[in-house]
């Protein structure tokens, strides 16, 4: 009895062996993207024939592009108070210049350039001191809330009180194609 079925087991092994050796081995098949091995076409020896897959496309490509800077820069006129902002521009130069020009749109003399940045936010805030004056606080960081918190603590410095934030912007990188 335990002859029999150590040979049916062997019997069993050696069909799957044959079954497996006969069948063709797609894995090792020399058909190129956009085609498969036809299983109705078993050549002996030599190539396998190769038929096109009718929904098949080229995988897509990797996006073409790349991350741009973009800059914004704040500026003011001390004597009038009159601040001018520009952003997601995409040079230095750029923002500077329309920060200033917007100072000076808005009633601006000598408007000058308080804070530069890129890829950030930043952050323009007030506060009165006691005897009317005022102090102003230019900050920037990765985030709105980071430069909020940078420009008020700023702001508080020197004993002004109510600082309040006035204006506010990100200039994130975007992606161009």
């Amino acid at each position: 009895m335990k002859n029999l079925a150590a040979l049916a087991a062997l019997v069993v092994v050696a069909l799957m062996a044959v079954l497996f050796a006969s069948a063709p081995a797609n894995a090792q098949t020399s058909c190129g993207p956009g085609t498969t091995y036809n299983p109705a076409y078993s050549p002996t020896g030599g190539q396998p024939i190769c038929i096109p897959i009718t929904d098949w496309s080229p995988p897509p490509s990797a996006p073409q592009g790349r991350w741009a800077t973009r800059w914004g820069a704040f500026a003011d006129d001390e004597a009038t108070g009159k601040v001018g902002m520009a952003g997601s521009m995409s040079s230095k130069s750029k923002a500077v210049k329309a920060a200033i020009a917007h100072c000076q749109a808005k009633g601006g003399v000598d408007c000058r350039l308080r804070i530069s940045y890129y890829n950030q936010c930043a952050v323009a805030a007030a506060g009165e001191h006691d005897d009317g004056t005022w102090n102003r606080a230019f900050q920037s960081a990765a985030t709105l809330d980071e430069a909020t918190d940078l420009a008020l603590d700023w702001c508080r410095k020197d004993g002004a009180k109510d600082c309040k934030v006035y204006f506010s912007d990100c200039s994130n990188a975007e992606w161009v194609e």
